[in-house]
Protein backbone atom coordinates (compact mmCIF):
# COMPACT_ATOMS: atom_id res chain seq x y z
CA UNK A 1 0.00 0.00 0.00
CA UNK A 2 2.96 2.32 0.30
CA UNK A 3 3.35 5.24 2.68
CA UNK A 4 -0.10 6.70 2.06
CA UNK A 5 -2.05 4.35 4.34
CA UNK A 6 -1.93 3.06 7.88
CA UNK A 7 -1.70 -0.73 8.02
CA UNK A 8 -1.58 -3.29 10.82
CA UNK A 9 1.49 -5.48 10.41
CA UNK A 10 2.97 -7.84 12.97
CA UNK A 11 0.50 -6.67 15.65
CA UNK A 12 1.33 -2.95 15.32
CA UNK A 13 0.10 -0.05 13.23
CA UNK A 14 2.45 1.36 10.63
CA UNK A 15 3.68 4.95 10.82
CA UNK A 16 1.01 7.58 10.55
CA UNK A 17 0.96 9.12 7.07
CA UNK A 18 2.68 12.45 6.60
CA UNK A 19 0.43 15.45 6.30
CA UNK A 20 0.73 18.14 3.65
CA UNK A 21 -1.01 21.42 3.04
CA UNK A 22 -2.46 23.71 5.63
CA UNK A 23 -3.39 21.66 8.65
CA UNK A 24 -5.02 18.88 6.63
CA UNK A 25 -4.44 15.20 7.32
CA UNK A 26 -4.17 12.75 4.43
CA UNK A 27 -4.69 9.11 3.53
CA UNK A 28 -5.98 7.11 6.44
CA UNK A 29 -7.54 3.73 5.60
CA UNK A 30 -9.77 2.15 8.23
CA UNK A 31 -11.93 -0.93 7.64
CA UNK A 32 -11.28 -0.67 3.92
CA UNK A 33 -12.69 2.85 3.68
CA UNK A 34 -10.11 5.20 2.21
CA UNK A 35 -10.48 8.93 2.42
CA UNK A 36 -7.90 11.19 0.83
CA UNK A 37 -8.25 14.29 3.05
CA UNK A 38 -9.26 14.97 6.60
CA UNK A 39 -9.98 18.46 7.90
CA UNK A 40 -8.57 19.62 11.24
CA UNK A 41 -10.74 18.25 14.02
CA UNK A 42 -12.04 15.29 11.97
CA UNK A 43 -11.71 11.90 13.64
CA UNK A 44 -11.50 8.27 12.67
CA UNK A 45 -12.00 5.20 14.88
CA UNK A 46 -9.95 2.02 15.06
CA UNK A 47 -11.11 -1.42 16.12
CA UNK A 48 -8.92 -4.46 16.80
CA UNK A 49 -9.65 -7.82 15.24
CA UNK A 50 -11.16 -10.51 17.42
CA UNK A 51 -8.56 -12.00 19.77
CA UNK A 52 -6.66 -8.70 20.12
CA UNK A 53 -6.85 -6.03 22.81
CA UNK A 54 -6.41 -2.33 22.08
CA UNK A 55 -4.05 -0.12 24.03
CA UNK A 56 -4.41 3.61 23.57
CA UNK A 57 -7.37 5.64 22.39
CA UNK A 58 -9.54 4.02 19.71
CA UNK A 59 -10.13 7.38 18.01
CA UNK A 60 -7.48 9.44 16.20
CA UNK A 61 -8.00 13.09 15.35
CA UNK A 62 -6.45 15.36 12.75
CA UNK A 63 -4.72 18.19 14.64
CA UNK A 64 -2.54 20.79 12.96
CA UNK A 65 -1.79 18.49 10.04
CA UNK A 66 -0.89 15.46 12.18
CA UNK A 67 -2.79 12.49 13.51
CA UNK A 68 -3.01 11.99 17.26
CA UNK A 69 -1.28 8.84 18.56
CA UNK A 70 -2.36 5.63 16.86
CA UNK A 71 -3.60 2.76 19.08
CA UNK A 72 -1.90 -0.64 19.20
CA UNK A 73 -3.59 -4.03 19.01
CA UNK A 74 -1.97 -6.70 21.18
CA UNK A 75 -2.76 -10.39 20.86
CA UNK A 76 -4.73 -11.85 23.76
CA UNK A 77 -3.61 -15.38 22.87
CA UNK A 78 -1.05 -17.35 24.89
CA UNK A 79 1.72 -19.60 23.68
CA UNK A 80 2.41 -23.09 25.06
CA UNK A 81 1.77 -23.47 28.80
CA UNK A 82 4.68 -23.50 31.25
CA UNK A 83 6.28 -26.85 32.06
CA UNK A 84 6.36 -27.65 35.77
CA UNK A 85 8.94 -29.86 37.45
CA UNK A 86 7.53 -33.22 38.61
CA UNK A 87 4.09 -32.40 37.18
CA UNK A 88 2.04 -32.90 34.04
CA UNK A 89 -0.78 -31.30 32.10
CA UNK A 90 -4.01 -33.29 31.94
CA UNK A 91 -4.33 -32.48 28.23
CA UNK A 92 -2.02 -32.33 25.23
CA UNK A 93 -0.21 -28.99 24.93
CA UNK A 94 -0.96 -26.81 21.91
CA UNK A 95 1.11 -23.98 20.43
CA UNK A 96 -1.59 -21.36 20.99
CA UNK A 97 -4.48 -20.81 23.40
CA UNK A 98 -7.33 -18.31 23.39
CA UNK A 99 -7.97 -15.68 26.06
CA UNK A 100 -9.78 -17.22 29.09
CA UNK A 101 -8.82 -20.78 28.10
CA UNK A 102 -7.82 -22.87 31.15
CA UNK A 103 -5.63 -25.95 31.64
CA UNK A 104 -5.21 -28.36 34.54
CA UNK A 105 -2.01 -29.82 36.03
CA UNK A 106 -1.52 -32.89 38.21
CA UNK A 107 1.29 -34.10 40.44
CA UNK A 108 2.30 -37.78 40.62
CA UNK A 109 1.91 -39.93 43.72
CA UNK A 110 4.23 -38.95 46.59
CA UNK A 111 4.03 -35.29 45.51
CA UNK A 112 1.84 -32.53 46.89
CA UNK A 113 0.60 -29.64 44.76
CA UNK A 114 1.19 -26.11 45.98
CA UNK A 115 -0.99 -23.48 44.29
CA UNK A 116 -3.98 -23.85 42.02
CA UNK A 117 -4.09 -26.89 39.75
CA UNK A 118 -5.49 -24.61 36.99
CA UNK A 119 -3.83 -21.92 34.90
CA UNK A 120 -5.69 -19.49 32.64
CA UNK A 121 -4.65 -17.51 29.57
CA UNK A 122 -5.37 -13.88 30.45
CA UNK A 123 -4.58 -11.14 27.92
CA UNK A 124 -1.71 -13.11 26.41
CA UNK A 125 -0.15 -14.24 29.71
CA UNK A 126 -0.58 -17.45 31.72
CA UNK A 127 -1.54 -17.21 35.38
CA UNK A 128 0.96 -18.74 37.83
CA UNK A 129 1.33 -22.52 37.53
CA UNK A 130 1.41 -24.81 40.58
CA UNK A 131 4.50 -26.46 42.05
CA UNK A 132 4.75 -30.21 42.79
CA UNK A 133 6.60 -30.79 46.06
CA UNK A 134 7.89 -34.12 47.36
CA UNK A 135 5.89 -35.03 50.47
CA UNK A 136 8.97 -35.03 52.74
CA UNK A 137 10.01 -31.61 51.51
CA UNK A 138 6.45 -30.32 51.92
CA UNK A 139 6.19 -31.60 55.52
CA UNK A 140 9.62 -30.33 56.60
CA UNK A 141 9.60 -26.97 54.87
CA UNK A 142 6.00 -25.80 54.69
CA UNK A 143 5.87 -22.43 52.96
CA UNK A 144 9.63 -21.72 53.02
CA UNK A 145 10.71 -23.44 49.81
CA UNK A 146 13.97 -21.53 49.47
CA UNK A 147 15.20 -22.87 52.85
CA UNK A 148 14.85 -26.49 51.74
CA UNK A 149 17.39 -26.84 48.97
CA UNK A 150 19.69 -29.10 51.01
CA UNK A 151 17.12 -31.76 52.02
CA UNK A 152 17.31 -35.15 50.38
CA UNK A 153 14.07 -36.49 48.90
CA UNK A 154 13.55 -40.22 49.31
Amino acid sequence: MGGNYVTCTDREWSQAPTCQGTNLCFHLAIDGVKKSRYMPGESASYQCWQGFQMTGASTVTCQNGNWTELPKCKSRKCGPPPVIENGDLLSFAKNEYLHDESLEYKCPNLYVMKGSQYITCTNGQWTSPPVCLGRLKHMLCGQRLHDCSSFLLL
